[in-house]
């Protein structure tokens, strides 16, 4: 099983790898609670660089990212989402161990209203 990877400022538990089956393709989301003052273009070029990650990350088979549309406050203040598909658990892993990964989230968490509260994910099997 793949090794728990950590993923600076947080204390995500182990590795769902451990758990899932090796053929288990992931769904990882992440929600953001964006400032409302950031710059379109600054949000724009951080979407852009994730979404180059898939690039040069084995198994990691695509994202999509963008601001939320629902029209309804239900959304805890995350104003923003991005959805990465993955080939299995340790392909998710190795994205966020990454240094790609690890120069994104330096980028984007100034970004984010309140530090680590303003960031929720989940993980699906799709």
């Amino acid at each position: 099983p793949a090794a728990p990877v950590h993923v600076p400022g947080t204390n995500r538990p182990p590795s769902a790898a451990r758990v899932l089956p090796l053929n288990a393709m992931i769904r990882h989301i992440l929600l953001l609670n964006i400032d409302e003052g950031a710059e379109d273009r600054v949000i724009s070029e951080l979407f852009a660089t994730l979404e180059k990650c898939h690039e040069t990350v084995d198994g990691f088979m695509g994202m999509k990212a963008g601001k939320n549309l629902f029209p309804q406050t239900s959304g805890k203040g995350f104003n923003y989402a991005c959805t990465f598909d993955f080939l299995n658990a340790g392909a998710r892993d190795m994205f966020l161990d990454s240094k790609e990964w690890t120069g994104v989230y330096e980028q984007a968490m100034p970004l984010v209203s309140g530090g680590e509260d303003g960031v929720a994910v989940i993980d699906i099997e799709i």
